[in-house]
Parts: C-alpha cells; sequence; structure tokens
C-alpha cells in the first residue's frame, strides 16, 4: 500500500509488547476517545449503535485479561 502511494525504502519492524488495561472499560475509552479514526465515527453513531459497539469490543478483549 505504501509503494503504491509512492514511497520508496519502506521498511517494515513489527513491534511486540503489552498494552496493559485496568479493564475492558478502560481500553474502550481510550480506544473511542484519543485521536484517529475511531473517535469520529463513535462521534457521529447513534447511542444505541455505539452501547452495542461498546460492548462487543469489551467482550472481544476481555479474553486477553490476565487478572
Amino acid at each position: 500500500m505504501l509503494a503504491e502511494a509512492g514511497f520508496n525504502g519502506i521498511e517494515v519492524t513489527e513491534l511486540t509488547g503489552a498494552m496493559p488495561f485496568d479493564s475492558p472499560a478502560a481500553y474502550w475509552d481510550l480506544q473511542s476517545q484519543v485521536g484517529g479514526p475511531i473517535p469520529a465515527i463513535v462521534a457521529g453513531l447513534p447511542v444505541d449503535e455505539v452501547v452495542e459497539i461498546r460492548a462487543t469490543v469489551e467482550a472481544m478483549v476481555e479474553e486477553f485479561a490476565t487478572t
């Protein structure tokens, strides 16, 4: 994709590590409020859709909980 956009000398490096969150709700709060396209998308959705998406995301990340 980057090469198709005209970029040259592209290097891809995989970064590994953990991004700990206190809870699935804390993960949602960060993703839905910090920069990038997600907050703008969430802000434009009806409340009932946001509630449904949030519940889905929180259920998905719950399996990675370590506590």
